[in-house]
Order: structure tokens, then C-alpha cells, then sequence
């Protein structure tokens, strides 16, 4: 059973909530949200990870317990961080949150891909 008063599921909510442009969808098994089809963050259990822009990376990294975000632990993604408890669950948490939004705002939106018609199957080589 968790010792944290507050999860990381509603850590998360309650930033997001006024964020109209914020969607939830599920990726490799964690709940991330996405800004103009780009991901900012999530998380999976009591783990949470942030999207950051470089300046901003370098400096989370040097906070005690951080690493890049490595959701299957042996292909880092360069842009992400992993969120220690010690982070979440205190009262840096939320600039840290405002910083990824804002540099997943500054990204270019993300054109949808098209989805393939029904009964049309690529050719094997």
C-alpha cells in the first residue's frame, strides 16, 4: 500500500484540469497526455515522466534520483525525464509540469495519420 497521500494519477489531473487543450490517451502502458498530438507527460502506478526542452532537462538531471525516461530500460528517450517521488510530491512539481507544457506548446503540431482504408493490406516483401 502507498505510503503518499496523493497518487501520481491525481497529481497529474489536478494540473491538467485547466488545460482544455490537454487530451489523455494510453501509450506502452502508461495514461500520457498530449498537446497538439505531441506528448508532455505521464504515468503509469505512482511513476510519471515530463517531456523537457534541453536547458530544462539539464537542470532536472542534476536534481538527486533523476534519469532520462526509459519505459522498456534499454532505449532512453532523450526528451523525457522520469519524476522521482521526492519531485511529484513536492512544491517544484507543478513549474516543473508548467515548463513541459510550455516547451510541448513551442513544438509544431502533429499531423494525423491517415488511417488505411478497409480490406487494403500492404504487399509482404
Amino acid at each position: 500500500m502507498s505510503t503518499t497521500a496523493i497518487t501520481a494519477a491525481e497529481v497529474l489531473h489536478d494540473l491538467t484540469d485547466d488545460v482544455s487543450e490537454l487530451n489523455f490517451k494510453n501509450m506502452f502502458s502508461w495514461r500520457c497526455t498530449f498537446f497538439q498530438g505531441n506528448m508532455q507527460a505521464g504515468y503509469q502506478d505512482e511513476h510519471v515522466m515530463l517531456r523537457l526542452s534541453e536547458t530544462d532537462r539539464r537542470e532536472f538531471l542534476k536534481l538527486p534520483n533523476t534519469e532520462l525516461f526509459d519505459p522498456k530500460g534499454d532505449r532512453p528517450m532523450k526528451e523525457y525525464v522520469s519524476v522521482p517521488a521526492e519531485v511529484l510530491h513536492s512544491d517544484t512539481f507543478a513549474s516543473w509540469f508548467e515548463k513541459s507544457l510550455q516547451y510541448v506548446a513551442s513544438l509544431p503540431p502533429k499531423a494525423k495519420k491517415a488511417k488505411a482504408k478497409p480490406g487494403l493490406k500492404r504487399a509482404s516483401r
